[in-house]
């Protein structure tokens, strides 16, 4: 069945944006430390982290519906989720979380032209965009250290391989036209995770109030 986007903001889109809370969004390749930069941060900062990844994952493990079934069948074969079912779930979990009155810091939304375009329909544009550059590699060499250690379908070289010619394509380029409306601050991604984090927490201390 064919889906379309709801052009119609819900109210949890209008509490969020109501809410005034700021949104850092981490962007880097697969295997450029997102996620373990990111849990650092929220850990140390009391931001809420939010992984479209394990969002997803969650979604399809513990909802039985439709859209469960679509994203556990996707996760599953290693592939993208429907952009529609992974904004609607990312926009659950950041207004079930705006009571916090924290900052959120996530990753892994949005990942396309499309999906940027939801993004600031529904929430506004993000506080503070910060991109991990990390060379092929780089991400080639943690990768397949992440497939000897994880189970996961997504860490399997062929699908690590075919997100990254997706970051290529699609995300690379939304970050070039971005770049061209809003500041973004890149971070050298290749060096060891603490120095990494080190970087990324001056930056918020500098520009998250």
């Amino acid at each position: 069945m064919f889906r379309t986007w709801n052009q119609n903001r819900s109210p949890e889109s209008i509490a969020i944006q109501k809410s005034g809370l700021p949104f850092v969004i981490i962007f880097g390749g697969p295997s450029s430390g997102k996620a373990e930069v990111c849990r650092m941060i929220a850990q140390r900062l009391g931001y809420t982290h939010l992984s479209m990844a394990d969002l997803l994952r969650k979604d399809a493990e513990v909802v039985d519906s439709a859209r469960a079934k679509r994203c556990k069948m996707n996760t599953e074969a290693g592939m993208l989720c429907d952009s529609i079912d992974a904004h609607e779930i990312l926009r659950e979990n950041i207004f079930s979380n705006l009571d916090r009155k924290k900052p959120f810091i996530i990753h892994g939304y949005p990942r396309d032209p499309e999906q940027r375009t939801a993004w600031e329909s529904d929430f506004g544009k993000a506080t503070l965009v910060i991109v991990l550059e990390c060379s092929d590699s780089v991400m080639a060499d943690r990768t397949a250290i992440r497939s000897k250690l994880g189970t996961r379908a997504e860490d399997k070289p062929e699908v690590v391989h075919k997100r990254i010619q997706y970051y290529v394509k699609y995300t690379q380029p939304m970050l070039r036209d971005l770049q061209m409306q809003q500041f973004i601050m890149r971070v050298d991604g290749n060096r060891d995770i603490e120095q990494v984090y080190e970087s990324i927490l001056k930056l918020l201390q500098t520009y998250i109030k």
